[in-house]
Protein backbone atom coordinates (compact mmCIF):
# COMPACT_ATOMS: atom_id res chain seq x y z
CA UNK A 1 0.00 0.00 0.00
CA UNK A 2 1.40 3.40 -0.85
CA UNK A 3 0.69 6.98 -1.88
CA UNK A 4 1.86 7.44 -5.42
CA UNK A 5 4.67 9.99 -5.47
CA UNK A 6 3.98 13.20 -7.40
CA UNK A 7 0.49 11.99 -8.21
CA UNK A 8 -1.05 15.27 -7.13
CA UNK A 9 -0.97 18.11 -4.64
CA UNK A 10 -0.69 16.77 -1.10
CA UNK A 11 0.92 13.45 -2.00
CA UNK A 12 3.96 14.49 0.02
CA UNK A 13 1.85 15.12 3.14
CA UNK A 14 0.46 11.59 3.50
CA UNK A 15 1.83 8.08 3.46
CA UNK A 16 0.47 4.53 3.48
CA UNK A 17 2.13 1.95 5.73
CA UNK A 18 1.46 -1.75 5.96
CA UNK A 19 0.39 -3.07 9.34
CA UNK A 20 1.31 -6.43 10.87
CA UNK A 21 -2.20 -7.74 10.33
CA UNK A 22 -2.01 -7.11 6.61
CA UNK A 23 -3.99 -3.90 6.68
CA UNK A 24 -2.73 -0.48 5.67
CA UNK A 25 -2.70 2.78 7.60
CA UNK A 26 -3.02 6.21 6.03
CA UNK A 27 -0.97 8.69 8.04
CA UNK A 28 -0.14 12.38 8.00
CA UNK A 29 3.58 13.09 7.63
CA UNK A 30 3.52 16.90 7.31
CA UNK A 31 1.53 19.57 9.17
CA UNK A 32 -1.86 20.55 7.80
CA UNK A 33 -3.01 24.15 8.01
CA UNK A 34 -6.42 25.38 6.89
CA UNK A 35 -5.18 28.98 6.94
CA UNK A 36 -2.70 28.14 4.16
CA UNK A 37 -4.51 29.29 1.01
CA UNK A 38 -3.35 26.34 -1.07
CA UNK A 39 -4.18 23.78 1.60
CA UNK A 40 -7.61 25.27 2.25
CA UNK A 41 -8.52 24.34 -1.32
CA UNK A 42 -7.77 20.70 -0.52
CA UNK A 43 -5.43 17.96 -1.74
CA UNK A 44 -5.82 15.47 -4.56
CA UNK A 45 -3.53 12.49 -5.05
CA UNK A 46 -3.62 8.77 -5.86
CA UNK A 47 -3.10 5.79 -3.61
CA UNK A 48 -2.18 2.29 -4.75
CA UNK A 49 -2.66 -1.04 -3.01
CA UNK A 50 -2.25 -4.68 -3.83
CA UNK A 51 -5.51 -6.53 -3.52
CA UNK A 52 -4.29 -8.67 -0.65
CA UNK A 53 -3.78 -5.48 1.39
CA UNK A 54 -6.96 -4.34 3.08
CA UNK A 55 -6.65 -0.59 3.58
CA UNK A 56 -8.28 0.85 6.63
CA UNK A 57 -7.79 3.88 8.87
CA UNK A 58 -5.57 3.45 11.90
CA UNK A 59 -3.13 5.42 14.00
CA UNK A 60 -4.12 9.04 13.41
CA UNK A 61 -7.36 8.00 11.74
CA UNK A 62 -10.49 6.28 12.99
CA UNK A 63 -12.24 3.81 10.68
CA UNK A 64 -15.98 4.12 10.92
CA UNK A 65 -17.03 1.50 8.41
CA UNK A 66 -15.43 -0.60 5.70
CA UNK A 67 -17.19 -3.06 3.52
CA UNK A 68 -15.34 -5.85 1.80
CA UNK A 69 -16.55 -6.59 -1.69
CA UNK A 70 -16.40 -10.18 -2.80
CA UNK A 71 -15.41 -10.59 -6.45
CA UNK A 72 -15.38 -13.68 -8.49
CA UNK A 73 -13.22 -14.28 -11.50
CA UNK A 74 -13.77 -17.21 -13.87
CA UNK A 75 -10.67 -18.38 -15.61
CA UNK A 76 -12.13 -20.35 -18.52
CA UNK A 77 -8.79 -21.74 -19.62
CA UNK A 78 -8.02 -23.39 -16.28
CA UNK A 79 -11.65 -24.05 -15.46
CA UNK A 80 -11.33 -22.70 -11.95
CA UNK A 81 -12.58 -19.86 -9.84
CA UNK A 82 -10.78 -17.82 -7.31
CA UNK A 83 -12.13 -15.31 -4.88
CA UNK A 84 -10.65 -11.87 -4.34
CA UNK A 85 -11.42 -9.56 -1.47
CA UNK A 86 -11.22 -5.93 -2.47
CA UNK A 87 -11.61 -3.27 0.22
CA UNK A 88 -12.65 0.13 -1.07
CA UNK A 89 -12.11 3.24 1.01
CA UNK A 90 -14.96 5.67 1.12
CA UNK A 91 -13.29 8.73 2.65
CA UNK A 92 -16.09 11.05 3.75
CA UNK A 93 -19.74 11.06 2.78
CA UNK A 94 -20.08 10.18 -0.88
CA UNK A 95 -18.31 8.01 -3.40
CA UNK A 96 -19.45 8.85 -6.89
CA UNK A 97 -19.96 5.39 -8.33
CA UNK A 98 -21.24 6.69 -11.64
CA UNK A 99 -17.66 6.91 -12.86
CA UNK A 100 -16.48 3.62 -11.37
CA UNK A 101 -15.00 1.25 -13.91
CA UNK A 102 -13.20 -2.07 -13.91
CA UNK A 103 -10.70 -3.09 -16.55
CA UNK A 104 -11.80 -6.71 -16.44
CA UNK A 105 -15.35 -7.27 -17.72
CA UNK A 106 -15.92 -10.11 -15.27
CA UNK A 107 -15.41 -7.79 -12.29
CA UNK A 108 -18.64 -5.93 -11.70
CA UNK A 109 -18.73 -4.55 -8.18
CA UNK A 110 -20.37 -2.04 -5.91
CA UNK A 111 -18.92 0.96 -4.06
CA UNK A 112 -19.98 1.00 -0.44
CA UNK A 113 -17.60 1.97 2.35
CA UNK A 114 -17.17 4.86 4.76
CA UNK A 115 -14.09 6.28 6.53
CA UNK A 116 -14.20 9.32 8.79
CA UNK A 117 -10.82 10.68 9.85
CA UNK A 118 -9.49 13.11 12.42
CA UNK A 119 -6.06 14.58 11.76
CA UNK A 120 -3.83 15.50 14.72
CA UNK A 121 -3.00 19.00 13.39
CA UNK A 122 -6.25 19.85 11.68
CA UNK A 123 -9.63 18.21 11.27
CA UNK A 124 -9.55 16.63 7.84
CA UNK A 125 -12.62 15.91 5.73
CA UNK A 126 -11.68 13.52 2.97
CA UNK A 127 -13.79 13.16 -0.17
CA UNK A 128 -12.52 10.97 -3.02
CA UNK A 129 -13.87 11.97 -6.42
CA UNK A 130 -13.03 8.77 -8.28
CA UNK A 131 -13.61 5.12 -7.36
CA UNK A 132 -10.67 2.71 -7.26
CA UNK A 133 -9.65 1.20 -10.55
CA UNK A 134 -8.90 -2.52 -10.40
CA UNK A 135 -6.38 -3.80 -12.90
CA UNK A 136 -6.46 -7.57 -13.32
CA UNK A 137 -3.94 -8.72 -15.89
CA UNK A 138 -5.58 -12.15 -15.98
CA UNK A 139 -2.23 -13.95 -16.05
CA UNK A 140 -2.36 -17.72 -15.98
CA UNK A 141 0.44 -17.87 -13.46
CA UNK A 142 -0.93 -19.30 -10.21
CA UNK A 143 1.76 -17.38 -8.33
CA UNK A 144 0.25 -14.15 -9.56
CA UNK A 145 -1.82 -13.53 -6.46
CA UNK A 146 -1.48 -9.75 -6.45
CA UNK A 147 -3.76 -7.37 -8.24
CA UNK A 148 -3.41 -3.58 -8.09
CA UNK A 149 -6.10 -1.10 -7.02
CA UNK A 150 -5.82 2.66 -7.50
CA UNK A 151 -7.89 5.40 -6.00
CA UNK A 152 -8.00 9.13 -6.47
CA UNK A 153 -8.33 10.82 -3.07
CA UNK A 154 -9.45 14.39 -2.53
CA UNK A 155 -8.66 15.70 0.94
CA UNK A 156 -10.49 18.74 2.23
CA UNK A 157 -9.58 20.30 5.56
CA UNK A 158 -12.08 21.36 8.14
CA UNK A 159 -11.06 24.46 10.05
CA UNK A 160 -10.51 24.33 13.81
CA UNK A 161 -9.95 27.26 16.15
CA UNK A 162 -6.16 27.09 16.23
CA UNK A 163 -5.33 30.75 15.68
CA UNK A 164 -5.55 33.73 18.00
CA UNK A 165 -7.04 36.98 16.73
CA UNK A 166 -4.48 39.35 15.26
CA UNK A 167 -4.38 43.07 16.07
CA UNK A 168 -3.58 45.50 13.29
CA UNK A 169 -1.76 47.65 15.88
CA UNK A 170 -0.89 45.68 19.03
CA UNK A 171 0.73 48.69 20.76
CA UNK A 172 -0.82 52.15 20.73
CA UNK A 173 0.19 55.22 22.72
CA UNK A 174 -2.10 58.20 23.24
CA UNK A 175 -1.87 61.43 25.26
CA UNK A 176 -4.81 63.02 27.02
CA UNK A 177 -5.20 65.91 29.48
CA UNK A 178 -6.16 64.91 32.96
CA UNK A 179 -9.32 67.05 32.81
CA UNK A 180 -10.65 65.14 29.78
CA UNK A 181 -14.37 64.49 30.02
CA UNK A 182 -15.75 61.08 30.90
CA UNK A 183 -16.83 59.38 27.67
CA UNK A 184 -14.02 60.81 25.55
CA UNK A 185 -12.81 58.30 22.93
CA UNK A 186 -9.08 57.62 22.97
CA UNK A 187 -8.24 55.03 20.29
CA UNK A 188 -9.80 52.19 18.30
CA UNK A 189 -8.32 48.70 18.10
CA UNK A 190 -9.00 46.40 15.17
CA UNK A 191 -8.44 42.65 15.35
CA UNK A 192 -9.23 39.88 12.87
CA UNK A 193 -9.19 36.11 13.20
CA UNK A 194 -7.84 34.00 10.32
CA UNK A 195 -10.01 31.05 11.38
CA UNK A 196 -13.30 30.32 9.61
CA UNK A 197 -11.91 31.85 6.46
CA UNK A 198 -11.56 35.21 8.18
CA UNK A 199 -15.25 35.27 9.10
CA UNK A 200 -14.73 34.56 12.80
CA UNK A 201 -16.29 37.20 15.03
CA UNK A 202 -14.10 39.01 17.55
CA UNK A 203 -15.28 40.72 20.71
CA UNK A 204 -13.26 43.12 22.84
CA UNK A 205 -12.70 43.51 26.57
CA UNK A 206 -10.28 45.18 29.00
CA UNK A 207 -8.10 43.12 31.31
CA UNK A 208 -9.16 44.62 34.64
CA UNK A 209 -5.88 43.64 36.29
CA UNK A 210 -4.41 46.48 34.21
CA UNK A 211 -7.26 48.87 35.08
CA UNK A 212 -8.27 48.11 38.64
CA UNK A 213 -10.04 51.44 39.12
CA UNK A 214 -12.07 50.85 35.95
CA UNK A 215 -11.15 54.20 34.47
CA UNK A 216 -11.48 52.94 30.89
CA UNK A 217 -14.07 51.06 28.84
CA UNK A 218 -14.16 49.47 25.39
CA UNK A 219 -17.09 48.86 23.06
CA UNK A 220 -17.50 46.05 20.55
CA UNK A 221 -16.10 48.24 17.78
CA UNK A 222 -12.82 48.24 19.70
CA UNK A 223 -12.96 51.91 20.76
CA UNK A 224 -11.45 52.66 24.18
CA UNK A 225 -13.03 55.53 26.13
CA UNK A 226 -12.56 57.26 29.48
CA UNK A 227 -14.98 55.82 32.03
CA UNK A 228 -13.84 57.68 35.16
CA UNK A 229 -11.90 60.88 35.79
CA UNK A 230 -8.13 60.81 35.38
CA UNK A 231 -5.58 62.40 37.71
CA UNK A 232 -1.99 62.86 36.55
CA UNK A 233 -0.78 63.47 40.09
CA UNK A 234 -2.13 60.05 41.08
CA UNK A 235 -1.29 58.03 37.93
CA UNK A 236 0.60 59.82 35.16
CA UNK A 237 0.78 56.74 32.90
CA UNK A 238 -1.65 53.88 32.30
CA UNK A 239 -0.88 50.56 30.61
CA UNK A 240 -4.28 49.21 29.60
CA UNK A 241 -4.44 45.63 28.31
CA UNK A 242 -7.01 45.20 25.54
CA UNK A 243 -8.28 41.68 24.84
CA UNK A 244 -9.60 40.36 21.53
CA UNK A 245 -11.58 37.14 22.00
CA UNK A 246 -12.73 35.02 19.06
CA UNK A 247 -15.92 32.95 18.87
CA UNK A 248 -14.23 29.58 18.56
CA UNK A 249 -14.65 26.61 20.89
CA UNK A 250 -12.71 26.94 23.05
CA UNK A 251 -12.18 30.67 22.39
CA UNK A 252 -8.70 32.08 21.89
CA UNK A 253 -7.54 35.47 23.12
CA UNK A 254 -4.99 37.99 21.89
CA UNK A 255 -3.68 40.96 23.88
CA UNK A 256 -2.79 44.50 22.84
CA UNK A 257 -1.59 47.42 24.95
CA UNK A 258 -2.92 50.96 25.10
CA UNK A 259 -0.47 53.32 26.80
CA UNK A 260 -2.26 56.41 28.08
CA UNK A 261 -0.02 59.37 28.92
CA UNK A 262 -1.93 61.76 31.18
CA UNK A 263 -0.95 65.36 30.47
CA UNK A 264 -0.85 67.85 33.33
CA UNK A 265 -3.10 70.82 33.84
CA UNK A 266 -2.63 73.35 36.63
CA UNK A 267 -5.22 71.93 38.98
CA UNK A 268 -3.32 71.88 42.28
CA UNK A 269 -2.64 74.83 44.55
CA UNK A 270 0.83 75.17 46.11
CA UNK A 271 1.34 74.32 49.78
CA UNK A 272 4.08 74.54 52.40
CA UNK A 273 7.07 72.34 51.60
CA UNK A 274 6.78 70.88 55.11
CA UNK A 275 4.89 71.36 58.36
CA UNK A 276 6.55 74.42 59.83
CA UNK A 277 6.21 74.97 63.63
CA UNK A 278 8.83 77.56 64.62
CA UNK A 279 9.37 78.40 68.31
CA UNK A 280 9.66 82.11 69.20
CA UNK A 281 10.91 82.71 72.76
CA UNK A 282 8.80 85.01 74.85
CA UNK A 283 9.95 88.53 75.76
CA UNK A 284 12.36 88.87 72.78
CA UNK A 285 12.29 91.95 70.54
CA UNK A 286 10.93 91.74 66.95
CA UNK A 287 12.96 89.34 64.81
CA UNK A 288 12.85 86.93 61.87
CA UNK A 289 10.88 83.85 62.86
CA UNK A 290 11.15 81.47 59.90
CA UNK A 291 11.68 81.15 56.13
CA UNK A 292 8.85 79.33 54.30
CA UNK A 293 9.28 77.29 51.09
CA UNK A 294 6.47 75.90 48.93
CA UNK A 295 5.78 72.90 46.71
CA UNK A 296 3.27 72.07 43.97
CA UNK A 297 2.12 68.62 42.76
CA UNK A 298 1.69 69.87 39.21
CA UNK A 299 4.30 69.43 36.48
CA UNK A 300 6.81 72.25 36.79
CA UNK A 301 8.16 71.41 33.32
CA UNK A 302 4.80 72.69 32.04
CA UNK A 303 5.24 75.90 34.10
CA UNK A 304 2.54 74.69 36.46
CA UNK A 305 4.55 75.40 39.59
CA UNK A 306 7.24 77.84 40.70
CA UNK A 307 8.15 80.59 41.02
CA UNK A 308 5.75 81.12 43.92
CA UNK A 309 4.57 84.32 45.53
CA UNK A 310 3.67 84.69 49.24
CA UNK A 311 1.60 87.08 51.27
CA UNK A 312 -0.38 87.14 54.48
CA UNK A 313 -4.05 86.43 54.03
CA UNK A 314 -5.80 89.83 54.12
CA UNK A 315 -8.59 88.21 56.15
CA UNK A 316 -6.21 87.32 59.00
CA UNK A 317 -7.25 88.40 62.51
CA UNK A 318 -6.23 91.86 63.64
CA UNK A 319 -3.97 90.47 66.39
CA UNK A 320 -2.09 88.42 63.76
CA UNK A 321 -1.63 91.34 61.40
CA UNK A 322 -0.45 93.46 64.35
CA UNK A 323 1.97 90.81 65.59
CA UNK A 324 3.58 89.36 62.41
CA UNK A 325 4.51 90.28 58.86
CA UNK A 326 5.04 88.09 55.79
CA UNK A 327 7.51 89.25 53.11
CA UNK A 328 7.98 87.68 49.69
CA UNK A 329 11.55 86.96 48.57
CA UNK A 330 11.47 86.21 44.85
CA UNK A 331 15.14 85.22 44.70
CA UNK A 332 14.90 82.78 47.57
CA UNK A 333 14.94 79.01 47.14
CA UNK A 334 17.05 79.30 43.97
CA UNK A 335 14.50 81.52 42.32
CA UNK A 336 11.44 79.46 43.30
CA UNK A 337 10.50 82.17 45.80
CA UNK A 338 10.03 82.00 49.55
CA UNK A 339 8.32 83.80 52.42
CA UNK A 340 10.11 85.44 55.36
CA UNK A 341 7.96 85.62 58.49
CA UNK A 342 8.98 88.11 61.20
CA UNK A 343 7.51 89.22 64.52
CA UNK A 344 6.48 92.82 65.14
CA UNK A 345 6.52 92.70 68.94
CA UNK A 346 7.48 90.60 71.95
CA UNK A 347 5.19 87.95 73.37
CA UNK A 348 4.27 86.50 76.76
CA UNK A 349 3.65 82.76 76.78
CA UNK A 350 1.55 83.06 79.94
CA UNK A 351 -0.90 85.16 77.91
CA UNK A 352 -0.99 83.04 74.69
CA UNK A 353 1.02 79.94 73.82
CA UNK A 354 0.76 79.94 69.98
CA UNK A 355 -0.38 81.98 66.98
CA UNK A 356 -1.86 80.79 63.66
CA UNK A 357 -0.76 82.83 60.63
CA UNK A 358 -2.65 82.25 57.32
CA UNK A 359 -0.32 82.64 54.32
CA UNK A 360 -1.52 82.76 50.69
CA UNK A 361 0.75 81.03 48.13
CA UNK A 362 0.29 81.52 44.37
CA UNK A 363 1.96 79.51 41.57
CA UNK A 364 2.89 80.53 38.01
CA UNK A 365 0.52 78.23 36.12
CA UNK A 366 -1.97 79.31 33.49
CA UNK A 367 -4.41 79.95 34.93
CA UNK A 368 -2.59 80.45 38.21
CA UNK A 369 -3.65 78.51 41.29
CA UNK A 370 -3.41 79.83 44.84
CA UNK A 371 -4.00 78.29 48.21
CA UNK A 372 -3.80 79.21 51.87
CA UNK A 373 -1.58 77.36 54.32
CA UNK A 374 -1.43 78.06 58.05
CA UNK A 375 1.81 78.63 59.92
CA UNK A 376 1.80 77.78 63.64
CA UNK A 377 4.18 79.92 65.71
CA UNK A 378 4.81 78.52 69.21
CA UNK A 379 5.81 80.96 71.97
CA UNK A 380 8.67 79.43 73.92
CA UNK A 381 8.67 79.60 77.69
CA UNK A 382 11.39 81.19 79.80
CA UNK A 383 11.68 81.09 83.59
CA UNK A 384 10.36 84.62 84.13
CA UNK A 385 8.00 84.14 87.10
CA UNK A 386 8.96 83.88 90.79
CA UNK A 387 7.72 81.04 92.94
CA UNK A 388 4.82 81.88 95.22
CA UNK A 389 3.59 80.30 98.42
CA UNK A 390 0.76 77.93 97.99
CA UNK A 391 -1.40 75.44 99.87
CA UNK A 392 -3.34 72.33 99.02
CA UNK A 393 -5.83 70.29 100.96
CA UNK A 394 -5.38 66.51 100.87
CA UNK A 395 -8.01 64.02 102.04
CA UNK A 396 -6.77 60.73 103.44
CA UNK A 397 -9.13 57.79 103.93
CA UNK A 398 -8.58 55.22 106.69
CA UNK A 399 -10.13 51.78 106.02
CA UNK A 400 -9.17 50.23 109.39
Amino acid sequence: CQVIENSGYGADKFTMVRNNDGTGSLKIVQPLDYEDTLQSNGFRFRIQSLLDCIVQGKSHFRLTAVRNLLKRETNKEHKREREMHLTLLWLSCYFDCDICRVDHPLFPYLCDALLVVNAPLAHAHYTPRRCPQVNDKGEDNDNDKYHVAYSWVVVKLRDINDNKPQFERPNIEVSVYENAEVGKSLETFKATDPDQGGKSKVKYAIDRTSDRKRQFSINQEGTVSIQRNLDREETPRHQVKVLAIDDGVPPKTATATLTVIVQDINDNAPTFLKDYRPVLPEHVPPRKVVEILATDDDDRSKSNGPPFTFRMDPNADDIIRASFKVEHDQKGANGDGMAVVSSLRSFDREQQKEYLIPIVIKDSGNPAMSGTSTLTVVIGDVNDNKMQSGAKDIFVYNYM
